[in-house]
């Protein structure tokens, strides 16, 4: 399960972002696929909006609320997503966090959930009641409907003060109704499923391929962020290796590599690696941030 978006400083928070399906091994068995399922915090005010304020703030901006697979109710109206399950039957869920800041835990009432793939990784099958999923993660979970025929609430929350807050945080939700209950909303005769809390990766992914690196570290890089006190005020800037990097949009690394031309301005701080192994240092703020490759 993967996703694409827009990558033009923020734009993709305006929504700019599709999901994508490449089929490939599983590590579980079964007999339906419900497709891509996304959730993203989403903002009335423009993107670029937003980011201008947040650049010259204290703290991550607060979202209005949360789209699941589309979208969400509000004070001013909207709907549920619902998803349909056969019952006896098991179904496979994609499920992506496509937003810009909030981590989002995942939970299905009366349900568990088995987890099968982490990202692009097929993974040793293991059963929860939630999963947490930071900002660009992928989980592909199997749900078997095996309850009574009914509405349930899939509920989602926010997570936990290790990112944005969410004016709708205690509202997010969607319904999975099986095949031939009513059309109602759920109706909370099923106890709420537990949602983890705090800033913390899955526990229990273990990759179904094994594979092993090097003990040996060729090259450290810290990751951090840091205040830049201008004329203008409180700048907040995300580094690598100490510095930000600076793109020329009409010249974009890849297709450097492809006209040959493999000597890059300093200021891309262009770096060759095979593997990572990420690591929170000791004097490092205590801000979980996951980081991906494209």
């Amino acid at each position: 399960t993967r996703w694409y978006h827009r990558h033009y400083s923020v734009q993709y928070g305006d929504g700019l972002w599709g999901t994508m399906i490449i089929n490939g091994p599983s590590t579980a068995n079964y007999d339906i696929d419900l497709g891509t399922f996304p959730l993203t915090d989403w903002f009335y005010q423009s993107i670029f909006t937003v980011n201008a304020a947040t650049l010259h703030a204290n703290g991550p901006p607060t979202s209005q609320n949360v789209l699941v697979n589309g979208t969400m109710t509000s004070a001013h109206g909207g709907k549920y997503a619902v998803t349909t399950l056969t019952p006896g039957k098991s179904h496979l869920l994609r499920i992506i966090n496509v937003g810009i800041n909030n981590y989002l835990t995942v939970g299905l009432d009366g349900h568990k959930m088995k987890v099968i793939t982490s990202d692009f990784t097929p993974i040793v099958p293991y059963e929860t009641d939630s999963i947490t999923l930071a900002v660009g993660q992928r989980y592909d979970v199997i749900i078997t409907a095996n309850s009574t025929i009914d509405n349930y609430w899939l509920r989602v929350g926010t997570g936990g003060r290790c990112d944005g807050p969410n004016a709708n945080a205690a509202n997010i939700r969607s319904i999975f109704r099986y095949a031939g209950a009513n059309e109602t909303n759920p109706r909370n005769t099923t106890a709420p499923v537990p949602l983890k809390t705090g800033c913390k990766d899955e526990a229990n992914v273990v990759p179904y391929a094994k594979t092993e690196v090097p003990q040996d570290m060729p090259k450290a890089l810290e990751v951090g962020f840091d205040d830049d006190l201008g004329s203008s005020g409180n700048l907040v800037q995300w580094l690598v290796n100490g510095s930000a990097i600076l793109m020329d949009l009409q010249y974009p690394t890849l297709q450097s590599v492809f006209d040959g031309n493999d000597t890059f301005n300093p200021k891309r701080h262009v770096l060759e690696w095979q593997y990572w192994v990420i690591q929170q240092g000791p004097m490092a703020p205590p801000v979980p941030h996951p980081i991906h490759n494209h």
